[in-house]
């Protein structure tokens, strides 16, 4: 239960890194109440749980295998300039993309373009066989995702995101009462209907979730 005369949290997302606090930002944005966010910020991580976002560079493209994820990424890259200027923190460096891969037919112009830009690669035609190529001069380049959530946090916290710096390391359900309470390693304890995770291949790390056992079904490379 939210203590006398505060408003009861709409949700708790725990994990602060490049998913959790930007889904923190957007709960803040669109929801119906006021959302916290769990997890360190230390950067880079000095102990575990040590956090996905600690390298220095993650390539970013519109380019993606389904047209679905393009039109993600085009929106996600689309607001990267406003958070920028939003929080003056720089972390996107529109530098371009080249694809190869092989099979098809390459583009006549682009080929000539990447040949004349990177004389040093084999473009066209290797091992006797085809390989498209495909250039982006803008929409590609990487960013640092570091300074991204930095700049994500900055604005969850002028969106009045309740930040919580631990580790969860524990969930539990009212079943009465309907809530989820979530504790962390320095005694917080926060309550709400709803919680999203968002611990990528740490997710279970303070045992959060119940153990299940998954059926594991072999089968060929190719079929």
């Amino acid at each position: 239960m939210p203590a006398d005369g505060a408003e009861e949290l709409y949700c708790v997302v725990v994990g602060s890194g490049m998913v959790g606090s930007a889904a923190a930002a957007s709960l803040a944005t669109h929801g119906r109440g006021p959302v916290a966010l769990v997890g360190p910020v230390a950067q880079p991580s000095t102990e575990p749980p040590f956090s996905s976002h600690d390298d220095y560079s993650r390539v970013v493209s519109v380019v993606a295998a389904e047209r679905d994820l393009e039109l993600e990424s085009a929106r996600s890259m689309g607001e990267y300039r406003r958070l920028e200027e939003e929080t003056g923190v720089t972390f996107y460096h529109e530098t371009g993309y080249v694809k190869v891969e092989p099979g098809g037919e390459p583009d006549s112009a682009q080929l000539a373009s990447c040949r004349e830009r990177w004389p040093f690669f084999a473009f066209g035609a290797v091992a006797g066989e085809q390989h498209a190529v495909q250039l982006l001069q803008e929409g590609a380049g990487w960013i640092d995702p570091r300074a991204h959530v930095r700049a994500v946090r900055q604005r969850c916290d002028r969106l009045g995101v309740e930040m919580v710096p631990e580790i969860a390391t524990a969930l539990d359900r009212d079943d009465s009462s309907g809530r989820w309470q979530v504790t962390t390693a320095g005694g917080a304890t926060l309550s709400s209907r709803r919680v999203a995770l968002a611990l990528g291949s740490f997710i279970n790390l303070s045992g959060l979730l119940p153990r299940v056992s998954v059926d594991i079904v072999r089968r060929p490379l190719f079929w």
